[in-house]
């Protein structure tokens, strides 16, 4: 019985440092139905989301009279749509940034 698990667990390391086959259960518990599948052909991990770039400098204040973002210099519906914007459109936005009014100089303005 000894030479049997080493012989197991032998395997199991060879596997394991190959990257070679898992064994996967097929329901029955029952390990001798376990069925050997390579890993390049499982399903492959999921990628993580790819970042998305944002203007955002975490200073979220919007100014009340411009309704620019004192931070950002996004409107409102900007930010809260941001993510469900296309690559080009969100590059557009920002292309328009420095384009806007300092909303930080209309607050100094009106705190004259």
């Amino acid at each position: 019985m000894t030479p049997l698990i080493w012989g197991m667990t032998d395997a199991i390391d060879a596997r394991d440092r190959a990257g070679a086959a898992l064994a996967r259960p097929t329901g029955n518990g029952d390990i001798r139905g376990m069925s050997s599948t390579p890993l390049d052909t499982l399903d492959p991990a999921p990628r993580p989301p790819r970042p998305i770039a944002t203007p955002c400098v975490k200073v979220c204040a919007v100014d009340g009279q411009s309704g620019f973002c004192l931070g950002c210099r996004r409107t409102l519906p900007e930010i809260a749509g941001w993510a469900r914007l296309s690559d080009e459109e969100r590059s557009a936005i920002m292309a328009d940034l420095p384009h806007r009014p300092d909303p930080m100089a209309n607050l100094a303005i009106s705190q004259g």
